[in-house]
């Protein structure tokens, strides 16, 4: 889930599956690896203010594969 707030800063939750096993700071470690290898070094750090990971059943909001996030963030910043 990509979000961004009122004041500009964008914040992406990550729900996987895959990662249920792990401590919370090892999850977004392995997050942060995965964003990286998709997205680039760059856009993360500029782009992105915040990453949490979620477990499975405890996000509210509709999820969608993240293979479009690349796509999403330059919506965003088009709209900013």
């Amino acid at each position: 889930m990509l979000l961004k707030y009122k004041d500009g800063k964008k914040e992406i939750l990550i729900k996987a599956d895959t990662l249920s096993d792990f401590e919370k700071g090892k999850k977004i470690e392995l997050a942060e690896i995965v964003l990286t290898n998709l997205l680039g070094e760059e856009k993360v750090m500029n782009e992105l203010d915040y990453l949490d990971v979620l477990e499975i059943d405890e996000s509210p909001y509709n999820t969608q594969g993240i293979k479009d996030l690349d796509k999403h963030l330059d919506h965003l910043k088009k709209d900013a």
